[in-house]
């Protein structure tokens, strides 16, 4: 392929991948209080003993976390769809041998990113 083609083949991918991202945030962000509160339980369960409580800084700090809390949530979300375009950007590339290898590899990493998570 020319440059030119991969350049748009990678144009292409990205944007699947980035909506992907938003809509998955979007989801996350109609559930991001629940959410939110289910993380912060710990530390609030360990704060709980010694008087102490979570409070705000800043001005937009509540606004900010629950964006930060959607966009992880998102990425979680999105990440198969996100995982399967850069295959599709890269297998192409890629020898029979190198195929044989990666896709294990890929299975694995994403069990073990799920376990982890």
């Amino acid at each position: 392929m020319p440059l030119l083609e991969h350049i748009r083949e990678l144009r292409t991918r990205l944007l699947v991948s980035i909506g992907a991202l938003v809509i998955g945030m979007g989801i996350t962000l109609a559930v991001a209080e629940p959410l939110f509160n289910l993380l912060a339980e710990p530390l609030r369960t360990a704060l709980g003993d010694k008087g102490g409580s979570l409070a705000r800084l800043h001005l937009f700090e509540g606004i900010v976390t629950w964006l930060r809390v959607s966009m992880l949530g998102g990425l979680v979300l999105a990440s198969p769809v996100v995982l399967y375009q850069v295959w599709l950007f890269v297998a192409p590339g890629l020898y029979e041998g190198e195929k044989k290898i990666v896709l294990p590899l890929a299975f694995t990493s994403t069990i073990l990113f799920l376990a982890g998570g």
